[in-house]
């Protein structure tokens, strides 16, 4: 099966001073499944085009293609909806300062920092969900039974694991028996132990993402690199 790709990947979630860390989803893949199916002549680059809008379908695309082409589209859609969200994450205090001592400055502090992480993980966990449903619908189009996909669904599972271990150390911190409070650039609280090992979660979700999005990365340059598309093929900036 001819294998083809979108731009899409997503950011990382680290405790840097600012990450972006949703999951960017696979156009390619769409293409990939579709044209292994297809006995039809269509390009990578013509269905990226008609899903996006930049090229009509023809009047003699077959259903299939059809198909592919509003799967396409609705990956598309979730994309953008995903760098909305990102956008308005990245201007709440929690995501200009994603773990540093701030966000843990008080009670009230942590607490607001965990409604807009699970705010965001909820919204970012919903698209994981709507584009695995497509993801499903198109596998009814793949005769290849060896196609691996696991790339993808590392990097949802890693996302998942991230949000989980994220939001349990914000709860953690905005329980108010905790007292957390900052002092000498040191955040402070009741039961430092639980702290510190939740710290350690996230650590280590984070370093399992990083290693998850650079497979998840490179993979989409190989199916890049064969199908010849681009980043505005499919309607985005390169």
């Amino acid at each position: 099966m001819q294998m083809s790709n979108a731009n899409l990947p997503r950011g990382a979630p680290t405790p840097a001073k600012k990450s972006t860390w949703p999951v960017r989803l696979v156009v390619g893949v769409i293409v990939a499944i579709f044209i292994g199916h297809s006995r039809h002549s269509v390009s990578s680059r013509d269905l990226a085009k008609e899903a996006s809008g930049q090229q009509a379908v023809s009047p003699t695309a077959s259903s299939e293609e059809k198909q592919a082409v509003g799967l396409i589209a609705q990956i598309i859609a979730l994309h953008k909806e995903g760098d909305n969200r990102d956008t308005a994450f990245e201007k709440t205090f929690v995501g200009t300062h994603l773990l540093e001592p701030a966000t843990f400055s008080s009670t009230a502090v942590a607490s607001q920092s965990l409604e807009d992480i699970s705010a965001y993980c909820a919204s970012t966990m919903d698209r994981i969900n709507r584009t695995q449903i497509v993801f499903s619908q198109l596998k009814e189009l793949d005769t290849d039974d060896h196609t691996d996909f696991s790339w993808v669904d590392n990097q949802f599972k890693a996302s998942r694991e991230w949000c989980s271990a994220a939001e349990n150390l914000y709860q953690y911190a905005s329980d108010p028996t905790r007292n957390i409070h900052v002092s000498g650039g040191i955040v402070r609280l009741v039961g430092v132990d639980g702290y510190n090992e939740r710290i350690a979660a996230v650590n280590a979700a984070s370093k399992k993402f990083a290693a998850a999005d650079a497979a998840f990365k490179e993979a989409q340059r190989k199916l890049h690199q064969k199908d010849g598309t681009t980043p505005s093929d499919y309607g985005f900036k390169p």
